[in-house]
């Protein structure tokens, strides 16, 4: 069980940043945790206070019972951290860059435990190749190798799936789903949504430092019903409010515009076709139109106006 509780972090410097403002959340043995936000919203500093690369301005940080932050090398060797940007030595290979850390850190690591967890990341028989002439996705996935290196029980990953190729992210769902079922515990970031709801049981949003809620997947899809799955939206260029008044008139629909796509509430079939002829007669550029089915991105981003409505 991993307990992140109360943490605050700010910045200082001659323009303070407010970084993390109590953020709580909890992670289960065997469970994958989701941790979205906008950039800038805090996932990383949380992510980095739980390495124990940095430490807060108030707050805990508890695996096991055991405070993490005042006792970090009883823990340290638990925990796997794959950053954002990884660092490796480009001349090195692969496999000898595995074999340096093992060194490095005086725990030298069985050259079959090296194999396996290349082998598992897809890497096996590039493992000899110079680190220069690995892609952007080679080098993710060498990342999740030295993560597996130690055989750690929490995974905290920071976009770990970025540049990831259609195999690489294979690879890196089959790798979360047999740790999490051996009973590893992970702290999941990502740009990427879509993936995030698939891999996840549950989900942690947090905007401007502050977490404001965690459902599980199943109750975010319920979520999304009630609030956007009655609705059909339309992606376009751009849209005018006299524009979308005038549908609301004419077409008598509840409609809306979040800056990239026309909600439309309760449209029939004939609706849509008649609003598709009045978006392109008034000169714009349809780019789609889509039935609301789940997307975490756009329950996401209606969270987000949700919360910045509330604000003004």
């Amino acid at each position: 069980m991993i307990q992140v509780i109360n943490l605050s972090k700010t910045f200082r410097g001659r323009k303070p940043i407010r970084a993390l403002v109590n953020v709580n959340f909890e992670i289960g043995r065997g469970e994958v945790l989701g941790f979205v936000g906008l950039n800038g919203a805090g996932k990383t500093t949380t992510i980095r206070i739980m390495a124990g690369v940095i430490t807060p301005d108030s707050g805990s940080v508890l695996f096991n019972g055991v405070d993490a932050i005042k006792n970090h090398d009883k823990v340290a060797d638990k925990i796997a951290w794959v950053p954002e940007n990884p660092v490796f030595d480009p001349t090195m290979s692969g496999r000898d860059f595995l074999i340096y850390l093992s060194k490095f850190n005086n725990n030298i690591v069985p050259k079959e435990r090296i194999d396996e967890v290349l082998s598992r990341v897809g890497l096996l028989e590039r493992s000899k190749e110079k680190i220069k002439v690995y892609s952007l996705g080679m080098k993710r996935r060498l990342a999740l190798a030295q993560a597996f290196l130690t055989d750690p029980e929490i995974m905290l990953m920071d976009e770990a799936m970025n540049g990831l190729d259609p195999e690489g992210m294979n690879l890196f769902r089959e790798a979360m789903k047999n740790f999490k079922n051996s009973g590893g515990s992970v702290l999941l970031s990502s740009h990427i949504l879509t993936e995030i709801s698939s891999i996840s049981d549950r989900i942690t949003f947090i905007h401007r430092g502050e977490t404001f809620q965690t459902s599980s997947v199943e109750e975010l899809e319920e979520e999304f019903r009630s609030k956007l799955g009655n609705y059909t939206y339309f992606e376009l260029d751009s849209l005018r409010e006299d524009e979308l008044d005038e549908i609301c008139k004419v077409f008598n629909l509840n409609a809306k515009f979040d800056g990239r796509l026309l909600w439309v509430k309760d449209a029939s079939d004939e609706d849509i076709g008649n609003l598709n002829i009045f978006l392109v007669k008034k000169g714009h550029r349809v780019m789609q139109i889509k039935r609301a089915e789940f997307n975490l991105e756009n329950l996401f981003l209606q969270k987000i106006r949700e919360l910045e409505g509330d604000r003004k």
